[in-house]
């Protein structure tokens, strides 16, 4: 039987109490410490923590720690950089929440770090580990859509509102990692797009951004972080059929399987449409909790060297499509 892997979680407050909570109920892995800034954080957070777990206010005490194989960076983003590089020197494996960076100079940084580094780096865009999302890859690749021409993107909150970052950069992640996951779309052939910023602090609370990929993809990408609702759902049509992947409803994943209607030689009239029950295809999916499925990921990558799916090639193309379609958010 292998030995656990020893785990560090830097970071233990609004997300990072979920990687405290499941890294001490996890096959393979072991929680030696947390470093949380406050002290406060876990405690405030319910998430109990065993007696044997090593508690610090100093990041670098859990970097420092020989007897600590992997890293999980759960702090705000513009900690990430200097976090992710420190790590990396130690000889940590790493796993950084998104997003991986507060742009490219900083990206580039943690791509040079980790390409001359000899551990794993994975960046936490956990929707690549989610079971629906999946199905959703395996369907499309089994040609169940067709040739897929549009993707509109909705992700919607009230808060929280971060400081430094604009709600694109902080939100949009998400959805620009199931892009590049789903379609392997390439490179920004074109972008438009509008924000709104409530205080005009340079920071959007508001984007909506059209975009058109190397390989001939359109996506509509809209975000907000002051929002009535929490809406997170994603629209995919095809020339075969359509599927709508919905992460706030109990049926997360649907198919509409009617194809893009032809009009009949001189047929001017409209095309009314509905669909079928027989049209309509809810599959069952045996899911399990995404950020569950992204530490088996990790730590699997690490047993056996091999690069993550979110590993530093896919979290350079997702930032990539970040900075080129904020660009035309902000200017």
């Amino acid at each position: 039987m292998k030995t656990p892997l020893a785990f560090g979680v830097i970071g233990a407050g609004y997300f990072g109490k979920h990687y405290v909570r499941l890294l001490q109920d996890m096959p393979g892995a072991v929680l030696r410490a947390v470093a949380d800034r406050s002290g406060r954080a876990v405690g405030e957070s319910g998430v109990l923590l065993s007696l044997n777990v090593r508690r610090y206010t100093d990041a670098h005490d859990v970097l420092s720690d020989s007897s600590i194989d992997c890293v999980v960076i759960a702090t705000p983003a513009s900690t990430h950089h200097a976090l992710a590089l420190a790590a990396l020197s130690a000889g940590k494996h790493a796993l950084v929440e998104k997003p991986m960076a507060m742009n490219m100079e900083e990206a580039e940084d943690i791509r040079k770090a980790a390409e001359k580094s000899k551990t794993i780096f994975m960046v936490g865009h956990q929707y690549l580990y989610h079971d629906y999302v999946r199905v959703l890859k395996q369907k499309m690749d089994e040609g169940l859509l067709g040739a897929v021409r549009y993707v509109h993107a909705e992700h919607f909150s009230f808060g929280p509102i971060r400081p430094g970052i604009g709600c694109f950069w902080e939100m949009a992640v998400h959805e620009c990692a199931i892009i590049d996951f789903l379609f392997s779309p390439g490179a920004v052939r074109d972008a438009t797009g509008r924000s709104v910023d409530f205080l005009q602090s340079g920071r959007e609370d508001f984007a909506s951004a059209q975009i058109t990929f190397e390989n001939g993809l359109t996506a509509a990408i809209t975000v907000s972080w002051f929002a009535p609702e929490k809406i997170r759902r994603i629209t995919i049509a095809g020339d075969r059929g359509m599927a709508v992947f919905d992460d706030r409803r109990e049926e997360k994943l649907k198919f509409f399987l009617r194809p893009y209607p032809i009009p009949d030689g001189e047929d001017t009239s409209s095309a009314f449409m509905a669909f079928s029950a027989s049209e309509i295809m809810t599959p069952a999916v045996a899911a399990r909790e995404p950020l569950r499925n992204q530490l088996d990921h990790f730590i699997s990558c690490v047993r056996t060297g091999t690069e993550p799916a979110s590993g530093i090639s896919h979290g350079m193309r997702v930032m990539r499509l970040l900075d080129a379609t904020r660009r035309v958010l902000i200017s």
